[in-house]
């Protein structure tokens, strides 16, 4: 068996309650140096966050999630890095119609509502990569009677194969598009694991994007409360991931996962 070739696209949350590391980079300095960081760590991506998909997150308005954002990636602009890719994880369309004006190369759309037939073709337009992730209903509440196996895989697969109809039909090329089954975004432990198990099928028609790190499936499994801990377990979980065809793997400790990337 060949060694997977996998791209690691490393969180940096610009928040001030996400499960994890709420707080920890919401001045533009502390930003910077966790930027600095993850390039040194050997990131190909960087995916800047600035609202929370917590479970039972509240959104935040366009406004706040801008001001969060831009003095940010304004900043990694000036910089024109050419090591690593820079994406932003949002869920709002007037966000990525702002984010076509600057510098980035990828857009990971938590899919709660799907985007107009416009902003795609905008988007495909621009040449920049897009990632679509599945999730039940919203963050407040996707953890309300979540999805449970059967369900979660025939929702997963059905808005795989129509989001990427749609996304092609906009312009995309094939190797632009990347798929997320958004684990634990409003499913069960058990459609969790059997979401992951999936991947290789999925991988056989779809470019497979996966986050496990620090989530709490991982807690109640394992009895591991602190999400910084469960560092361990993710790193385990995410290798044998990408050995099931994922092609990004999104995570927090970059450290732990490069010396297994070949890529």
């Amino acid at each position: 068996m060949s060694l997977p070739k996998f791209s690691i696209m490393g969180v940096l949350n610009l928040t001030t309650d996400s499960f994890s590391d709420g707080g920890l980079f919401c001045k533009v300095e502390d930003a910077l140096k966790q930027v600095d960081h993850l390039i040194e760590m050997g990131a190909h991506y960087i995916d800047l966050g600035a609202e929370s998909t917590r479970p039972k997150a509240l959104s935040v308005s366009v406004e706040e999630e801008w001001a969060r954002l831009e003095p940010v990636l304004s900043e990694i602009e000036k910089r024109n890095l050419s090591s690593v890719k820079i994406s932003v994880d949002t869920k709002k369309a007037e966000i990525m119609r702002r984010l076509l004006d600057h510098n980035i190369h990828m857009i990971n759309h938590v899919v709660e509502e799907t985007l107009s037939d416009d902003l795609l073709e905008a988007i495909a337009k621009r040449g920049v990569e897009y990632m679509a992730m599945h999730i039940y209903k919203k963050p407040k509440n996707m953890q309300d009677n979540p999805l449970d196996e059967e369900e979660a895989l025939m929702e997963v697969y059905t808005f795989f194969e129509s989001y990427q109809k749609r996304l092609l039909a906009s312009g995309f090329k094939r190797e632009s598009i990347y798929f997320d089954p958004g684990i634990g975004f409003g499913k069960t432990d058990r459609a969790n694991l059997s979401l992951m198990n999936e991947v290789k099928n999925f991988s056989k028609d779809y470019q497979i994007a996966i986050g496990v790190s620090r989530k709490s499936f991982l807690g109640r499994a394992l009895g591991i409360t602190s999400p910084v801990e469960r560092d361990l377990p993710s790193k385990t979980l995410e290798i044998a991931l990408t050995f099931l065809g994922a092609k990004i793997i999104r995570t927090h400790n970059i450290e732990a996962l490069r010396p297994f990337c070949f890529f």
